[in-house]
């Protein structure tokens, strides 16, 4: 028999040997990589979710009384050099009073043509992708700066609370996917050294008479590999079966990419390869 073919043989005894086994170690692992998944789908629609909560995020600066209209153009010129600026307008004391009319309905300065009461300022929006609370206090800074805005208003509790959700997000996935992983590893070297203690007799005399340690290891992180692989592929294959078919209404479920699953199910598989080693090398010694 060839290498390749002695490989392939061991590796089928392997599974048949302990089919029940096999199995139980695939569900394990697959019910565990499940609850990966599904944390990845609700922390990437979460994301979206908080994206579209700090999106069309604004500032307002109000200009300085003392200010003249001549020297206003001034801070258009310091807000277009902002990178996280999008946009901006120009509110004038005659476009504040038609603003206010048309909110309530009536001119309520009727009489104050010459002495408008109503300030400057400027409505600052700014890019989705470069919202944070620090660029927010960035660019308070600048315009305070100028020394011609007197006040600045915006939401800032919001960006935070975003933030601090998207960093506790961040933090559980760290933490529950090291323990899953390693739960994973464990289940699946456990499974792999009950199958080499059936076979650890054979293994040694293999060994005497000069077969190498990758040879004989090497059914062995097979089957690590492939326990790992199928494991992964069955836990994405229960999220796509199931994700159309339960009724969530308007809540969108953000999937993963499918390179990035693809991705997925090989590390799971490398995985495999590591606690198959783990596994056969006490056999192999």
């Amino acid at each position: 028999m060839t290498r390749p073919g002695y490989i392939l043989a061991e590796l089928g005894r392997n599974f048949a040997r302990s089919p029940l086994a096999a199995i139980g170690s695939i569900l394990a692992v697959t019910l565990l990589l499940l609850l990966f998944d599904l944390f990845w789908i609700g922390a990437l629609s979460s994301k979206q979710f908080l994206g579209k909560m700090v999106s069309g995020v604004t500032m307002e600066g109000f200009v300085s009384e003392e200010v003249p209209d001549s020297a206003v153009g001034t801070i258009g010129d310091v807000l277009a050099d902002i990178p996280a600026v999008a946009e901006f307008i120009y509110i004038s004391r005659d476009s504040a009073r038609a603003e206010l009319a048309r909110l309530v309905g009536t001119d309520l300065l009727v009489g104050y043509d010459q002495v408008n009461p109503l300030p400057r300022s400027f409505v600052i929006t700014l890019r989705d992708s470069l919202v944070t609370s620090e660029r927010l206090r960035e660019i308070d800074s600048i315009l305070t700066a100028t020394g011609k805005i007197s006040d600045i208003y915006y939401n800032a509790d919001r960006i935070v609370r975003s933030e601090q959700t998207r960093a506790i997000i961040r933090r559980a996935g760290l933490v529950l996917g090291g323990l899953i992983f390693l739960s994973a590893l464990l289940n699946l070297t456990n499974s792999i050294r009950l199958s080499t203690r059936t076979r650890t007799v054979g293994l040694r005399q293999m060994r005497l008479l000069g077969a190498g340690k990758i040879f004989l290891s090497l059914p062995f992180l097979l089957e690590g590999f492939l326990l790992g692989g199928v494991s992964a592929a069955l836990g994405w294959g229960a999220v796509f079966y199931w994700k159309d078919r339960l009724p969530l209404g308007d809540l969108a479920l953000i999937v993963p990419p499918l390179q990035h699953i693809i991705l997925a199910c090989l590390a799971v598989a490398c995985l495999g390869l590591i606690s198959g080693y783990l596994g056969v090398r006490k056999a192999i010694r």
